[in-house]
This record gives C-alpha cells, structure tokens and sequence, in this order.
C-alpha cells in the first residue's frame, strides 16, 4: 500500500513538473515575411542595409513577448525599375511576403506600388519621395518619409526672410528631381518670387556639361540656386560650382532634404544652407546613432567615417520596420493562418495580367496606417498614409562638413530662430560661400543684358541745376548726371530687388513734350527729369508716383489753449478794413433811408443838425435794434439791413391797398 502510494506520488511531481515546463516555454512567434527591396550600392541602400536588420533586432529585444517575428526576405535592385519589378513579383508570388519595405526610388517604387495594389499587398517606402507617386495614385502605397513638396514652402520662406525675390532651380532631370520644381515654383510665386529660367541636368551629366550649364547661369544676374538631385549628381555640381567661382562671395546655395541627410556623400562646401526634418535630441537616439555608425563602418568597410552618419533616412528607415512589427502584431489570427504571399493566380509568377490577391494585405495596410509611436525621428503617424510633416530645421554647412543649426520652420509659426512665436521672422547668424557673413543680395549686375537708355534734359539754366543737371566727358564721352531728381531715380533703382543696368542719355534741346514721346515711341527707355503729369503725356508713357507733394498748406501759429482770455475771440477776424466797410454801409444805408422819408415824412425833417444826426443815429442804430422813428414809404422798409415791426406792417398796408 505504501508503495502505490509512492508511485502516485512520483506520477503527480512529474505531471506538475511537465505543466510547469511547458507553461515557462512560450509558443513559437509566428513568421511574418515581408520583402525588403533596395538599391545596395546606392548611399541610401547602404544606409538601409544596416539600418532594417538593426531596427528589427532593437524591436524584439524592446518586446520579447511579440506573438510574432517580422522576416526580411532582401532584394538589390541595382536601381534598375525592372528588376525592382521582377524583385516584388518574386516576393509575392514565390516567396510569400505579406509586405514590402521599399523599393529605394520613386521611380521603382511608383512601379511596384501599381504592382502591389493590383495583388492588395501593402508597400511601405522609406526613401521615396517624389510627389509622383502617393497613396492617392497607389491605395496600398505608405510612405514613411516626407515627401519633397512638403519642403516647398520652407524654401519659399527662406528666399523672403532674406529678400531673395529671383530664384533658379538646379534639378535632376528624371522623375524624382522634375515632380518637385512646380511644387517649388507654385510656393515661390506665392511669395512673389520669381523663376526666371530653370536648370535640369541628367543623372550622368559629366564635369565639363555642368560646368558649360552653370557659366550660362553664371551670366545672369540670379545668384541664387536651390539643388534638388540625387547625391552622386550633386557631387559633380558643388565640384564645378567650386571650378568656376560659383561658390564665393554674393551666391547662395539651398540644398533640399534629400542631400541634407547625405551630407557625408554629397560634402557640400561651407556656406550652403540646407533644410532637414527636426528630430529631438533624445538619450536613446544618442544611443541608437552611436551603435548605428559602428556597424555601418562594420557592414560597410570601404566607407569613409564622415558617411556613418545617421541622418534622415536612416531614421525613415529605423521608424518604417518598427511600424511594420507593430502593424503585424496586431494582424488576428485568421490573417496570420491564412496563406502567405497571393492566392487565385491564373497565370505564373511572372504573369502580371494574372496576379493573384492577397487574403491579409488589406488589414496589414489598415493596421500600418493607424499605428502610432514615438520612433527615433519623433513622433511616428502616417496622415492618409504619408507621414505627417513635422518642423524643419535650417542649417549651415561649416567647412568640416558639418551641419549647425540656425533656425526651423513650421506651418504654424512660419521661420523662426527656436522653432516659437517669441522668436519668429529670425534666424541665427549664417556663413555664406566665400567664408562672407554679409547676407548676400540674390543678384548682381548681369554680363549679358542691354542697358536701359535713360534720357536726361541736357540744356538747363543754372536756376535748375540743382534738380538736374548732365554732363559729357568730352576726352571719354562718358554721361553723368547729378541733381535731386537723379538722386530719387538712383534711390529707387538701388532698392530694386534684382539688377537694373542702365545709362544716361543727353536730350538736348527737347521740350518736354517731345521727350514724352520720344520715351512713347522707343527712342529712349525712360526719361528722368522734374517733368510735369499732365492728361496728354499719360496717353504716351506712365508715370512714377510723384517725388514731391502737391498740396495747399496753411501755417496756424499754437496758441495756449488754457488761456481765458477769450471773451472778444469773435472779433479776432475782423480786420481794420471791413470795420470801415461795415461803418461805410451802414452810413449809406441811413442816407438812403433819410433821402427816401425826409420829404414826405416828418419825423425825417427839422434842422440841419437834427437831420444829421438822424442820419447817423438811423444807420447804425439799425444794427442792434428797431426803431421808434415810423416808415412811410416802401422802398425804405426794403433798403433796411433787416425788416422791422413798422415796416412790416406798413408792407402789409402796401399789400393790402
């Protein structure tokens, strides 16, 4: 009994003990292929090489729990479009993968985005960013980086805060360079800034091309360029900008994001500012960059240590796999143990026309586009499904290659020095090409470009020298001119936001008139000189605004208003000369009356002296009040100052007769 007894017990410790074992084991993560498509040997291939592997690595060991494990299933395209597009049928008709990370450009990716929405596999890019290809084209295109028309208005604000008001795209001519100059020109015409020609350079442009291609520009009078290429194309053109003066004092270099985050490949000269996405400065990014660079220089052993720098789409990159690992762990169970890769091909895996459907694609993309996170670039969202446009950051290139930062941008505050409205319309101090810290004009006088004519009156009297005066150099036969007028007209022209060349022409003995058209019919330009705006001229030439004001002004010495002394102010207008008018009319108002009554009114009569001095006592009496003296006759009722009670009723008697 005892022994049955043992033996029970040993079979229940071996149960318990096998439970345990099992409950300390975790199942096996489910496999979650995805494609991984890229460019190798490109700068940003080999960025991403190092950076995928090394995300997904950071993202298991943040979660070991993960019910799921992300595979990468790799493929180099070589840059080519066809074999990016043989890579992704591959992947998803053989292989399996329920997703794809990439392809590197825009150009692939615009293929293989058509290409993975007709099978309903979603494609997550991280380098391409041309506005050419979108999630508004492609359904299940994400992308996970910015694309270059974002930057757009961040240049426009650039060439206002320094009153560039002429700017000249350099771009690559393909798809990637050309599908962001009307986004660039679109922000700039906002701004009323001018494009007047634009520069596209093949991706194998050689040395002498770009350089024959920058001395054109180089006659003009824009001195200012924004590149947008690829970074192997714009290491050629800071090269020949550098060989044929482009790069010294007064020009004005913009690079776009693209070569920002490649500055170890493209080693811009001092002087060129760039515009970079704003990525806060973390422990843990610190972190993640200092391992990143030891193996990039490990993967990479023919790099140079200024590449292992990781810039904008290294983070791109790190953020887009961790969203596919969060995306695929919130993948259900069905989608899981449904069939990887496509299903209901009629044709074979190179049978485009045929392909098949992916059974978990459309919840793989519905699960990427609404996951969120803090990634090592900021915060991860993706906005109809491209990722949400943060601040930029401006900054200059030193002579070490290096990036210092001297202000951002933003849609809501705009250009500022801390990236806040107490600092807004300011930037820190910039180093300009030729090592200048003088903000450079945007222009120069051009090489290339007539002369306007400006006619000048030759023939003036000494009296209007002063306001114009032309003199001929009778040994060089140069013109010059001086004078008010002269002076305003060289004001205006230097306040110009671009070069106008121009030269003084002598208009000898030429009525003005005869100028006015003589400017109308293009026998000159323009014409300075005090010339008056009349109806007529106006219909042959256009004037400016006039210099000097025309109007009426009245010069009222300031009295103290706190005086008190203003009982007889209503005499203040009466003048010396119309109290001897009032008194004159008055005095003629009181002999009219008395020649009028004195015959036939007895009031009126008597002694001289008497009549005298009715006169006199009527005439001004008549001002202040009425009189007791009664008129007879009409006409003296109506030659009075103002009606009274005898006169009215004697009108009235008159009427009434």
């Amino acid at each position: 009994m005892a022994g049955h007894t043992h033996a029970r017990f040993l079979l229940a410790c071996l149960a318990a003990s096998i439970l345990l074992t099992s409950q300390a084991q975790p199942a096996t993560p489910t496999e979650v292929k995805v494609g991984f498509i890229v460019d190798a040997g490109s700068p940003v291939g080999k960025i991403a090489t190092t950076t995928i592997p090394m995300a997904l690595e950071d993202f298991y060991a943040a979660y070991p729990n993960s019910p799921v494990r992300v595979r990468i299933l790799p493929h180099d395209s070589g840059g080519d479009v066809v074999a990016a597009a043989s890579a992704a049928l591959q992947l998803m008709t053989v292989q399996g993968a329920r997703a794809i990370l990439g392809p590197q450009s825009s150009v692939e990716s615009a293929f293989v985005a058509d290409l993975a929405t007709q099978a309903q596999l979603p494609v997550v890019s991280f380098s391409a960013t041309s506005p050419s290809v979108s999630p508004a084209t492609a359904a299940f295109f994400a992308r996970a980086a910015l694309s270059d028309a974002s930057q757009a208005d961040a240049i426009a604000a650039l060439a206002t805060h320094f009153g560039w008001r002429r700017v000249v795209p350099i771009y690559q001519d393909d798809d990637y360079g050309a599908a962001f100059v009307p986004f660039l020109v679109d922000a700039l015409t906002a701004e009323r800034t001018e494009v007047p020609y634009r520069c596209a350079l093949p991706a194998a442009a050689l040395h002498d091309a770009i350089a024959a291609a920058l001395l054109r520009m180089e006659s003009e009078q824009t001195r200012v360029f924004v590149l947008h290429t690829r970074p192997e194309l714009a290491k050629k053109v800071f090269a020949a900008a550098v060989d044929t003066g482009m790069m010294a004092e007064g020009y004005v270099w913009i690079i776009t994001d693209g070569l920002t985050g490649l500055l170890g490949s493209v080693d811009p000269p001092q002087g060129v500012i760039g515009l970079t996405p704003y990525v806060p400065d973390t422990t843990r990014l610190r972190g993640v960059k200092k391992r990143w660079a030891h193996r990039y220089m490990r993967d990479h052993r023919d790099a140079e240590p200024a590449q292992a720098v990781m810039g904008c789409y290294a983070l791109w990159a790190y953020d887009a796999a961790w969203a596919v690992a969060f995306a695929a762990e919130r993948l259900s169970s069905g989608d899981l143990s449904s069939p990887p890769g496509l299903v209901g091909g009629k044709g074979g895996p190179t049978d485009i026309a045929g392909l098949g459907k992916s059974t978990s694609g459309l919840n793989f993309l519905r699960a990427i586009n609404s996951t969120k996170f803090d990634g090592l670039g900021g915060k991860f969202e993706l906005v109809n499904g491209e990722l949400a446009v943060p601040a930029f950051q401006v900054v200059n290139i030193m002579d070490n290659g290096r990036e210092r930062g001297i202000g951002f941008w933003t849609l809501l505050h705009g250009l500022s020095r801390h990236g806040s409205n107490e600092s807004r319309g300011e930037l820190g101090p910039v180093i300009w090409p030729g090592d200048s810290t003088v903000r450079p004009t945007g222009w120069v006088q051009p090489t290339s470009a007539r002369k306007l004519r400006v006619a000048v009156p030759g023939n003036v009297s000494d009296s209007y020298k002063p306001i114009v005066q032309l003199e001929v150099d009778p040994a060089t036969n140069q013109t010059t001119a001086s004078g008010f007028v002269i002076e305003v007209f060289e004001a205006a022209v230097r306040l110009l936001p671009y070069a106008l060349p121009f030269e003084y022409v002598k208009a000898a003995s030429m009525p003005y008139d005869d100028l006015v058209q003589a400017v109308g019919n293009g026998t000159f330009d323009a014409a300075v000189a005090d010339i008056t705006m009349t109806a007529s001229r106006s219909n042959h030439v256009d004037f400016t605004l006039p210099y000097a004001g025309t109007a009426i002004a009245m010069l009222v010495r300031v009295r103290d208003q706190r005086s008190n002394k203003r009982t007889w102010v209503f005499l203040k207008p009466l003048r010396y000369d119309l109290w001897l008018v009032s008194a004159a009319f008055f005095l003629f108002t009181g002999f009219v009356v008395w020649a009028i009554e004195h015959r036939g009114n007895r009031e009126f009569r008597g002694p001289a002296s008497y009549q005298v001095g009715t006169l006199l006592y009527f005439g001004f009496s008549t001002l202040v009040f009425a009189h007791r003296e009664t008129l007879k006759s009409n006409l003296s009722s109506w030659s009075r100052p103002w009606p009274t009670t005898a006169s009215c009723s004697g009108a009235r008697r008159w009427s009434g007769s």
